[in-house]
């Protein structure tokens, strides 16, 4: 029961990254991910032995322990890849739904492995050995006899170091666009203490928020309307908007979808200054 359970969890997170998702098919990382991620997978499906490829955590009724291959690596290699992808469509869109929905979904794969490890120990004693010396989804080098506090320090330093390299891969390429986007003349990308001044300022301000109906009925940019940059209208939604507008302020939670927001706008050939705010909610909450 628990098992079908947190199958259905899975399906049903992984369907909810890729609806929310759909609008960020054309992003150089959704695609570098959904590489990596599925050529990861077609490893592990790869390494199994015949007949032993399910969905479900209890073992395969002719099944054997697999050690080769993915496995000399990972434990769960398939685990891993479905986190990989999930991460990558959660980064893409950059809402707190997809967020959410991808910290779901480690929970639920770390459930999930786990009882499958326990029913895998019961039937292949030998299973207990594999498990001290493989890790559970990233590859690192073997643990051998380590001691539990090195097992972990080696785990913190491990993510550390890949978060380390996340930022800086993130901020190369958001320098790269942020080049292209704000010449200095048409767009402009502010902090948050100029666009308070904005709003303070300018009565005829058009504050477009492009986050979701469910983000923008939290907290928001005073007087801000909210048009997703998912919906399938937004050119003429944002069109009627500027009606009687001298300047727009664009955001979102944290930066990326108003990014994709401002190259939509200059598509449109507008004419009116656009101010983008760098960090988005993020950065408004701690001003």
């Amino acid at each position: 029961m628990l098992g079908s359970f947190l199958v259905a969890a899975q399906m049903g997170l992984i369907a909810v990254l890729i609806w929310q998702s759909r609008a960020a098919l054309e992003s150089p990382w959704f695609i570098a991910g959904l590489a990596i991620s599925g050529a990861w997978m077609l490893w592990a499906v790869w390494s199994m032995p015949h007949k032993t490829l399910k969905i479900h955590p209890s073992p395969a009724e002719a099944g054997v322990l697999c050690r080769n291959r993915a496995y000399r690596w990972v434990r769960h290699p398939m685990y891993g890849a479905v986190l990989l992808g999930g991460l990558m469509l959660a980064w893409a869109e950059g809402g707190w739904l997809t967020l959410l929905c991808w910290l779901g979904l480690i929970l639920t794969l770390w459930v999930k492995s786990s009882l499958e490890e326990k029913w895998l120990s019961e039937r292949y004693p030998e299973y207990e050995e594999f498990k001290r010396i493989t890790p559970r989804w990233i590859p690192l080098w073997p643990m051998g006899n380590d001691t539990l506090p090195q097992r972990w320090g080696r785990r913190v330093l491990w993510t550390c170091l890949l978060l380390l390299l996340a930022t800086l891969l993130w901020q190369s390429y958001e320098g790269a666009w942020d080049t292209n986007l704000f010449d200095g003349k048409s767009a402009h990308n502010i902090r948050t203490r100029q666009a308070a001044q904005l709003i303070d300022t300018t009565p005829d301000l058009l504050v477009l928020d492009v986050r979701s109906e469910w983000e923008y009925s939290g907290q928001r940019l005073p007087g801000a309307v909210n048009i997703s940059i998912n919906d399938p209208d937004f050119d003429d939604k944002f069109s009627h908007e500027l009606t009687g507008k001298s300047a727009i302020l664009i955001y979102c939670a944290g930066g990326y979808r108003s990014r994709q927001g401002v190259g939509r706008i200059q598509q449109l050939e507008n004419t009116l200054p656009v101010y983008h705010l760098h960090r988005g909610m993020m950065e408004w909450w701690w001003r």
